[in-house]
């Protein structure tokens, strides 16, 4: 922790750690900002939540960002009620 001249310390910042693939040797870990509150009710689940509107949803694209939702299989991280248009694979 980073100390101010006066010598307060900051409060410890909140962050989010989640697995981006079950092959993948690392977690993602995101600083979640001021104001947000971040909750993994279950394993599948993560709820982005806050005053800020605008800080919300750029907070759970970036979240996104780290696995989008495919068309072939629509795995993926999505958003509440998102529909995923789905793609039919080669044909043979």
């Amino acid at each position: 922790m980073k100390s101010h001249s006066r010598g307060h310390a900051e409060p410890p910042r909140q962050r989010v750690n989640f697995p981006v693939h079950p092959i993948e040797t690392h977690d993602v870990e995101l600083d979640v900002p001021e104001g947000l509150e971040v909750k993994t009710p279950d394993q599948t689940t993560i709820e982005v939540s806050g005053i800020d509107k605008q800080a919300v949803g750029q907070f759970a694209a970036e979240v996104r960002r780290w696995r989008k939702p495919e068309p072939y299989k629509g795995k993926g991280i999505k958003y509440r009620g998102e529909y995923i248009f789905r793609k039919e694979g080669k044909k043979k």
